[in-house]
């Protein structure tokens, strides 16, 4: 599936605050940006650098794992990592200080619940069928309980509009402090496995949530005072089911690819696929960056109903980002084995698997921002719809596909879904919005709404 949709939360909710927060908006989004962008790059610096410290099967053992702890830390967090962002500064704006402090306290809460869900899952582990062991599964509860947590830290640190806070320790920090750590773990005798690798990542990343911690006491206290919290549990149900849904799907569009791959094959050709997947989606970084860039933008417009200039916008974003993804292509292309090869000699057997996925992403990029238009444009439910249809089909497929074809099983199906979901926006825009972000735009273009 396709890597757009990375980077929409970040902005949805902030868009539908900008008259309260005013400038500050584009400020934090410029950061935001260059903090998302940095991260990228360090995300795929760090898979390399574990990749050099573990054999192959234990690398794709920890593919596995890293995965599937994301995917649980989603189911188990409740949707309240972006909810917060939602609800704290309603409640700020309306005077409501006690409701705000008490949005924190049912965070806090059912937090706390999920945490106690995720780790669960590992002593359970043997009762699951799997690649993983019970020690395996034990590393993967942890994980998924520190990202459930550090999910929570982070969107209440975005919704008091601490984006630096929010976005560095994890985005940043982490994924230069835990390989060090590893390294330096293996450097003092330790022996280089999946299971120390996945614990590394977990402790690392739970001392920067305590920092974390400690700057939302600091913001809760400068913003509500001493006010007793009183929590509006009626007033946040009827949203936070859709808004966990689609943290869900969100979670499994990333990540259950590898976990399904992991599932249904050996560690070393997970961690081919892994490495594969992860090379190709660095060609998703300008369309992921050109859609934060002008989302903004997109909202502004659509609310003015000014419907030409968006048009314009897209047209003028799709070209961008379709010149420069297809030279990153053309480059992959050319030094795709390379690339693959540093993660580990043998991941270079994945190149056809890389092409493929970068296939995926070149027509995700020559269809232009079509899941931050959605979201930019009230369409937001139609979005969410074709994600899950076309995330159903795409699991669907890779069960069918991958024991016969393995990981080209895997790219195929998710290639595929690409092409499915982006065609459906597309039509849904042309249709419904009047708008195509696509090139397809440029060839045949819409006819606009007269306003």
């Amino acid at each position: 599936m396709t890597d757009q949709h990375k980077g929409l939360f970040v902005f949805s909710l902030q868009l539908k605050l900008k008259s309260a927060l005013g400038n500050r908006l584009v400020g934090s989004g410029v950061i935001s940006l260059l903090i998302k962008v940095a991260g990228a790059g360090l995300s795929y610096l760090m898979f390399v650098a574990f990749a050099r410290l573990l054999t192959a099967q234990a690398y794709g053992v920890f593919a596995f794992s890293f995965n599937l702890a994301i995917v649980i830390s989603a189911c188990a967090g409740f949707g309240y990592s972006t909810a917060v962002m939602r609800y704290w500064p309603k409640y700020l704006a309306q005077g409501k200080l006690e409701y705000a402090k008490g949005v924190i306290k049912m965070g806090s809460l059912l937090t706390a619940l999920g945490v106690l869900v995720a780790l669960a899952i590992g002593f359970i582990g043997d009762k699951i069928a799997g690649p993983l062991s019970v020690q395996n599964y034990l590393s993967v509860s942890v994980l998924a309980a520190t990202f459930c947590l550090g999910d929570f830290a982070a969107g209440v640190l975005r919704a008091q509009n601490s984006v630096v806070g929010s976005m560095l320790p994890r985005d940043v920090l982490w994924r230069i402090i835990a390989p060090l750590f590893a390294f330096a773990a293996v450097w003092f005798g330790y022996a280089a496995g999946s299971t120390m690798a996945i614990y590394i990542c977990a402790a690392v990343l739970l001392v920067l949530i305590f920092g974390q911690i400690y700057l939302i006491g600091e913001g809760v206290e400068k913003a509500t005072g001493q006010v007793v919290a009183k929590s509006d549990w009626s007033g946040t149900k009827s949203s936070l089911l859709p808004l966990w849904g689609a943290s869900i799907v969100f979670a499994m569009i990333q990540q259950m690819d590898v976990v399904v791959v992991g599932y249904l094959m050996g560690g070393a050709e997970t961690g081919a696929y892994f490495a594969a997947q992860k090379t190709a989606t660095l060609l998703s970084l300008v369309l992921i960056a050109g859609g934060l860039v002008t989302a903004p933008t997109m909202a502004a417009l659509y609310e003015k109903k000014n419907h030409a200039e968006l048009q314009k916008l897209c047209r003028q974003l799709v070209i961008s980002i379709a010149v420069v993804t297809l030279l990153g292509f053309v480059f992959l292309v050319f030094t795709g084995n390379i690339l693959l090869g540093f993660f580990n000699h043998s991941f270079t057997s994945a190149y056809s698997i890389l092409l493929i996925l970068a296939l995926g992403c070149m027509i995700d990029a020559i269809s232009g921002p079509t899941a931050y238009l959605m979201q930019m444009t009230a369409y937001e439910k139609s979005y969410l719809k074709i994600m899950v249809v076309c995330y159903v089909l795409v699991i669907l497929l890779q069960f069918v596909l991958i024991p016969r074809f393995g990981g080209l099983g895997a790219a195929f199906a998710s290639a595929g879904g690409t092409i499915i979901w982006n065609l459906w926006s597309i039509w849904v825009l042309r249709v419904k919005a009047k708008l195509d972000p696509s090139i397809i735009g440029l060839i045949w273009p819409v006819e606009q709404k007269n306003r």
